[in-house]
């Protein structure tokens, strides 16, 4: 069993007052609907374990609002809050990243651009 999360942004509360709010696209809204969803199918957070990718700097009109550290610092803290041990990562830099979860194995591919695939 296993589940995979894509957000956007570290904090719920950057999206406060909007009128199609999406739990998901926040760090820890969106971890807590994951958690909540992997135990209601008989997940046992006791035996949870994550890998975090991504986190590559974003750039906004010339200007780096620090978005990708903010939302590794997030994850580490969630799943640290969660009780999660986070057995591998890769986190940073200014590179794309695809995730690939094998649910039968638990094993995470990483594929970017100009680079072999790499597991977690």
């Amino acid at each position: 069993m296993g589940g995979m999360l894509h957000y956007l942004l570290p904090d719920s509360a950057m999206g406060q007052g909007r009128p199609r709010f999406n739990p998901h696209m926040y760090a820890d809204t969106g971890l807590v609907a994951l958690l909540d969803e992997l135990k209601r199918i008989g997940g046992n957070p006791t035996r949870m374990k994550a890998k975090i990718a991504g986190g590559a700097n974003a750039l906004f009109e010339g200007a780096t609002l620090d978005i990708g550290k903010r939302n590794i610092l997030a994850a580490r803290k969630l799943l640290w809050q969660h009780r999660i041990p986070l057995v591998g990562e890769e986190v940073g830099g200014s590179i794309s990243r695809t995730v690939r979860l094998d649910i039968r194995t638990g094993t995470v591919t990483l594929t970017t651009p100009g680079q072999p695939p790499r597991t977690l």
